[in-house]
């Protein structure tokens, strides 16, 4: 078993200036962690994925989806909504 855990636990922003924070989730003993997608909030996500392989910590990902960009919604425009929002959280990734 492997364990993450989400840098948002002390930070709101997940930058290349959190090495510190990343390099001491490291040693707590974690596997990984989780970096939160947004396309409204676009972080570096190449640059900290580097950074977390320099310091040999998988990576994971998560994202809210707003309310209007639900993807089990009955309305098809609002999945589509929903598709474009965490396709958007994945151009951002690159």
């Amino acid at each position: 078993m492997k364990y993450g855990v989400n840098p948002m636990v002390w930070t709101t922003r997940v930058g290349e200036g959190q090495k510190a924070l990343l390099s001491r989730i490291r040693d707590w003993g974690f596997d990984g962690a989780e970096l939160f997608l947004s396309p409204t909030e676009p972080a570096n996500i190449p640059a900290v994925k580097n950074l977390l392989d320099q310091l040999h910590l998988e990576c994971t990902t998560c994202s809210v989806l707003p309310r209007e960009a639900n993807l089990i919604s009955a309305d098809s425009k609002v999945r589509a909504r929903g598709s474009e929002f965490l396709k958007a959280c994945v151009e951002g990734m690159v």
